[in-house]
Formats: C-alpha cells, structure tokens, sequence
C-alpha cells in the first residue's frame, strides 16, 4: 500500500488530480479497487475535500470511465493517423481495431475496468438508435468520436461502401469481433497466450469480419 501524502494539497486541480489517482487504482485492482476515500488518501487531502468534487465511489469511477475511453479512443485514432495519406476506409478500420486491442492487452488494469463499468452501449439507448444509420452529426454531438470508440468505429465503417440501412449492424458486428478478442486475449481464455499468438489471432479475426461484411 502506497503511504499517505503528508504534504497539503494546495495546487492544481483536485478533481483532475483524484481522477488520475482513480486510474491509479484501476490499474491495481480494477474497478472494485476506485475507492474514493482511498484516493483522498493517496492525494493528502480529507474525505470532505473529495466529496466536494464527487459525490461517492460512483462519482469517481464513472469519472475514470471516462478518461478510460478517451485514452482507448486516442490509441485508435494514432493508429489511423499513422497510416499513409490515402489509406482506404478498410485500412482505417483494420488500424483501429489494432489501437483497441493494443490498449486492452497493454493497460494494465484499465481495459477489465472499463468492462467492469459498461453495461449497455448509449448509442442504443431508444433516444439515439435510430438516429446510429443516418444521423452521424446527432450522434458525434450526443457521443463525440474523440471519446467514444464505437462512434470513433461507426464513423470509419461509415465511410465505406456500406448501405445506410446496415450501418449500426455492420458496426455492431465489427465492434463485437473487437471488443470480442481484446477482452479473451487481455483477461479472457487467451490471457496467457504469447503477444504473438494473441495478434495473429486478431488479425485473422479482423480479415474474417471485413471480407463476410463485404465493405
């Protein structure tokens, strides 16, 4: 166990500061493990001083959630970023289904946090599922791609041949190949596979669900 911090925290942002020691502690033990009284703990500051930035475990943890998906979403974009100028919407995908799994099998922690926390996908919800085929704009604005990987994902997906009418299936089928893999081979049945074993496994998955989606 870390020891406390006897120094007053008098600098920066707490809120910022408890979040990252919230990522902290999903790095140890997973979402069971974002206690947010410990964080206080481990920042030197009083319970009533966390409490003022959130208002239980709940508060914080969601708050992790958050930084969780927007750090798994940056890891798929540097991967399309970095492919060569002209790369087909295929490819885009391919990259960033790699960014995603690259991130579940290497966040220590973080990846079986996020999992532990999800449970549903918003863009589902009655209010937004029919807006997923055709209203990309409504759902950018509702669930920004910087800090959603399935719009991050839809929007890819929406840029190949697709018909309109099969954007939210052909996205949730990629999605769940993605997600599918990252988590057997990060904390599933193929944890222990080697690094090596674990990508050519997802390779093959991704060729497989690209070429039966025909995009």
């Amino acid at each position: 166990m870390k020891p406390v911090n006897t120094k007053p925290y008098h600098h920066g942002n707490l809120r910022e500061e408890l979040v990252r020691v919230g990522l902290e502690l999903a790095h140890e033990g997973g979402a069971s493990a974002i206690k947010l009284r410990e964080a206080a703990r481990r920042i030197g500051v009083s319970p009533s001083a966390a409490y003022r930035h959130f208002d239980g475990q709940e508060g914080l943890a969601s708050a992790v959630k958050a930084e969780i998906l927007h750090q798994l979403t940056q890891a798929m974009s540097a991967e399309v970023e970095a492919l060569p100028e002209g790369a087909t919407p295929l490819e885009k995908i391919c990259a960033a289904g790699h960014g995603f799994f690259d991130f579940a099998i290497n966040s220590v922690g973080l990846y079986p946090a996020l999992m532990e926390t999800v449970k549903e996908l918003p863009h589902l919800s009655d209010e937004l599922r029919p807006k997923v085929n055709g209203e990309l704009t409504a759902i950018e604005e509702a669930l920004p791609s910087d800090r959603y990987p399935f719009t991050y994902i839809l929007t890819l997906v929406a840029q190949t041949n697709v018909h309109e009418g099969e954007l939210t299936d052909a996205t949730l089928v990629m999605w769940a190949a993605v997600d599918g893999m990252s988590t057997l081979c990060s904390t599933g049945a193929l944890r222990n596979e080697p690094v090596e074993s674990k990508t050519r496994l997802f390779d093959l998955a991704m060729r497989s669900m690209v070429s039966g989606l025909n995009l």
